[in-house]
């Protein structure tokens, strides 16, 4: 893997490098885990993704932040959007 990263001309940081073993362990990449999931129609295991506890929070803060009072002069069109935007970002 070394190697490869070198050719790309990217570093690995050794101390933040550790090796899974899928479909057992999970871990977090870019605010999300990386886990097996299973389907809630078949019930069938699959690798999938879901969002971190901490972008979970820092999406229900910035939203609790977008909704207090001191926006109620705005139109609600606009705080709607601004907040689809966010919903859609965060996805």
């Amino acid at each position: 893997m070394a190697r490869i990263m070198g050719k790309l001309k990217l570093t690995i940081n050794e101390q933040k490098t550790n090796v899974c073993q899928m479909p057992d362990d999970t871990f977090d990449f870019l605010g999300y885990i990386i886990s097996r999931c299973y389907s809630t129609k078949t019930g069938r295991a699959y690798i999938g993704t879901r969002p971190s506890k901490k972008k979970i929070v820092a999406l229900c803060r910035d939203i609790s932040e977008m909704t207090t009072r001191r926006w109620t002069l705005l139109p609600v069109q606009d705080r709607v959007y601004k907040i689809n935007r966010k919903l859609i970002e965060a996805s």
